[in-house]
């Protein structure tokens, strides 16, 4: 878990990936990440489906990645604007299920034809 004395010493060194609009760019994310993960960041934050993607799913694969394979504090971010209260607990407990316990917490996008929940 990313501690909050890391932000009180010094300036954090990060990056931020995204995960690919299809299916077969993973691989490119997987080998950014480790290029990534030689430069010693203190974390590396995730997206969850910019730009409305629907291609979601992919964000916690990649966070797990960070975290277990690259051995780096890993990051989701999570936006909830379109989110219903069980959607978003539903989340929550997934990314717990799954050892994420550093999100950050977005407003996000509004998504044309959808209404916030």
């Amino acid at each position: 878990m990313i501690d909050n004395a890391l932000f009180a010493s010094r300036p954090a060194f990060s990056f931020e990936v995204f995960p690919p609009k299809k299916d077969d760019g993973i691989e490119k994310v997987y080998d950014t990440l480790d290029e990534l993960s030689d430069l010693h960041p203190d974390f590396i934050s995730v997206t969850y489906g910019a730009g409305g993607s629907e291609n979601c799913g992919k964000t916690l694969d990649i966070a797990k990645r960070i975290k277990n394979v690259c051995h780096v504090e890993s990051v989701i971010h999570l936006p909830c604007l379109h989110l219903t209260k069980q959607e978003a607990e539903k989340m929550l407990l997934e990314f717990s299920d799954n050892g994420i316990d550093n999100l950050l917490i977005l407003r996000g996008d509004k998504i044309e034809g959808r209404e916030p929940s």
